[in-house]
């Protein structure tokens, strides 16, 4: 338990202060990323999104960019994600496509956004994006964050807690019935945070690492109930409820470390 409850905090840590570590990930994947500019000259830091300033939806590019695994290839550098009649290789600096991240691009000036039309201007960030710990993000994605965060970070970890502490201080049920009410409510809130990305969010689903952790976490999270009905008795079967107890007990906590893995992951990728 106490190894899980630290890997969370970490795990809570790093995607907190991520910012500086996130963006250059991808940058190093793209020729000339920090050199991106807009029709006006202005620089463009997020690349991949439609806010200058990188998090929350993706453009054209980016939407390929994901489509190409997070990685340049030569599919990607010819094709021409803005349909401005300029390939996105031209658009980088890397007419041939011959580029690979640590090399240096075929030329570095004249550099225009692969993921913005020439023809048409810039892009400026949506009225409904907001501006945070999650970077520049639509407001659907600060709901399914903060429903997800208070879940997994707040509600679960207590309900988690509550039998370790008061399972044998407890005389009564009590300890019992606020654990299944605190992780129903848990699993309220996981519910309500997929509700809202499976409707808001645009293109495939479950096809990132961020979605595919998020997915896992959540179907652990709803068999949890489905295993608490069939839990045995403990006098007549004993053996076969000591069985259950760890199946019970370390699928929870599995769930909590793949969810924050998941949050990691889905917050880095926004400040990407």
């Amino acid at each position: 338990m106490k190894a899980a409850l630290t890997s969370v905090t970490a795990a809570w840590w790093w995607a907190s202060n991520s910012r500086v570590l996130a963006f250059p990930s991808f940058a190093e994947k793209i020729p000339n990323a920090e050199r991106v500019a807009d029709a006006s000259g202005r620089l463009w830091p997020g690349v991949g999104h439609l806010s200058r300033n990188g998090g929350g939806q993706l453009n054209s590019f980016g939407q390929d960019f994901e489509a190409a695994g997070w990685a340049w290839t030569a599919d990607l550098c010819q094709k021409d994600s803005d349909a401005d009649g300029s390939s996105n290789g031209e658009e980088l600096g890397d007419p041939n496509c011959t580029w690979q991240p640590g090399s240096v691009p075929a030329h570095s000036t004249g550099i225009t956004h692969p993921g913005i039309s020439n023809n048409t201007g810039s892009y400026s960030a949506g009225a409904d994006e907001e501006i945070g710990l999650f970077g520049a993000a639509p407001a659907w994605y600060l709901k399914h964050a903060a429903l997800m965060l208070m879940s997994w970070v707040v509600i679960m970890p207590i309900g988690i807690l509550v039998p370790v502490i008061f399972k044998d201080r407890s005389k009564g049920p009590m300890w019992f019935h606020a654990h299944k009410l605190l992780m129903m409510l848990g699993l309220t809130f996981i519910l309500a945070g997929l509700s809202v990305a499976l409707r808001n969010k645009s293109g495939k689903h479950f096809v990132s690492q961020h979605s595919l952790l998020g997915l896992a976490s959540i179907v652990l999270a709803v068999l949890q109930p489905v295993n608490a009905f069939f839990r045995p008795r403990a006098r007549s079967e004993k053996n076969i409820r000591q069985v259950w107890e760890l199946c019970h007990r370390w699928l929870g906590r599995l769930a909590v470390l793949l969810a924050a893995g998941a949050a990691v992951t889905g917050i880095r990728t926004n400040l990407s």
